[in-house]
């Protein structure tokens, strides 16, 4: 019989017999956030009823669609899950009934990161967001069957209330980002599921998030004799000291950028991209029409994620 959510008098009470051997949950190791509805209406969610998810699951920590992607927060500490006291209501009498279960909250910490990540983590205040919890034998959902096809479907757990902030070292602690939020009442904890690290095709280790890269302007675009060349340094949101030091996304080759007339929406032609110093790059392409917006991407599969768009001249 599937699971039944609260009191059901026709199917009697739950049964409480349990297997004899079932998947035990452990502590978070990490936490992956998504939206729960993506912008084209329907829900993030993985179809249970098949054979296997082969990478539906391992590739929405690079998905383009920011709408669908997983951002994870790896390496998580001091773990918790406080929950409020179950709410009754009292008569006169002092005679009490049920009104509703305490709300369920977590916190977590992730030790000695740059401030800039309070930043990253705020801008998830906003979103309908939902959380997968990654634990060392799998990732943690919301197991539901779907009535419209009678499939079963994994869902991130909904969240209310995301409230990060940063805490500053100091002569007795290390920096650190305190991670808060609730679970949203509509969740019910017994539809928490386990997929296995083997079932979803990945591993713990594979689960790593993007970086953002600014495209620093160096020379602005020009055209010379049907060539357009631009020069940008690529830096990414953490480092210190002068920007033009930060040397901390290199390395980049051709392979790396996708180049677009959006105008036309079109690639561009012979398009090339030469690192001259360490995070300083030449791009060139054949020159489009003039007064065109031409758009230079860092592919997704770099680990990065950045852009820049211009005119052509």
């Amino acid at each position: 019989m599937a699971l039944l959510i609260g009191c059901s008098c026709d199917t009697g009470n739950g049964n409480t017999g349990l297997p004899n051997c079932f998947e035990k949950f452990t502590v978070s190791r990490g936490f992956g956030v998504q939206y729960v509805q993506a912008k084209d209406g329907t829900l993030n969610r993985i179809n249970l009823s098949v054979e296997s998810i082969t990478t539906e699951f391992s590739s929405l920590f690079t998905e383009d669609d920011i709408s669908k992607r997983i951002y994870p927060i790896r390496d998580l500490k001091n773990v918790d899950f406080p929950k409020e006291d179950t709410q009754f209501v009292t008569d006169n009498q002092n005679q009490k009934a049920f009104l509703r279960d305490g709300v369920q909250s977590v916190s977590a910490e992730v030790w000695e990161v740059p401030p800039a990540y309070d930043i990253k983590l705020k801008q998830m205040r906003c979103p309908r967001n939902g959380i997968w919890s990654f634990t060392r034998e799998g990732v943690v959902g919301i197991k539901r069957k779907d009535a419209s096809d009678g499939n079963f479907y994994f869902y991130p757990v909904e969240i209310k209330a995301f409230a990060p902030s940063y805490m500053l070292p100091k002569g007795d602690g290390i920096s650190k980002e305190i991670i808060q939020f609730d679970v949203d009442i509509t969740v019910e904890i017994g539809e928490l599921w386990l997929v296995p690290w083997a079932d979803i095709g990945m591993d713990y280790e594979d689960v790593i998030g993007l970086l953002d890269v600014d495209f620093i302007e160096q020379t602005a675009p020009v055209d010379a004799t049907g060539t357009t060349t631009a020069e940008y340094r690529l830096i990414s949101d953490f480092g210190t000291g002068l920007i033009n030091g930060d040397k901390n996304v290199d390395a980049l080759v051709t392979a790396d950028f996708t180049a677009t007339n959006i105008t036309t929406g079109l690639a561009v032609v012979a398009f090339s991209a030469t690192e001259v110093l360490d995070d300083k790059y030449t791009f060139s392409y054949t020159s489009e029409t003039v007064g065109h917006t031409i758009e230079i991407k860092l592919n997704l599969s770099t680990g990065y994620e950045g852009k820049v768009r211009f005119t052509q001249p």
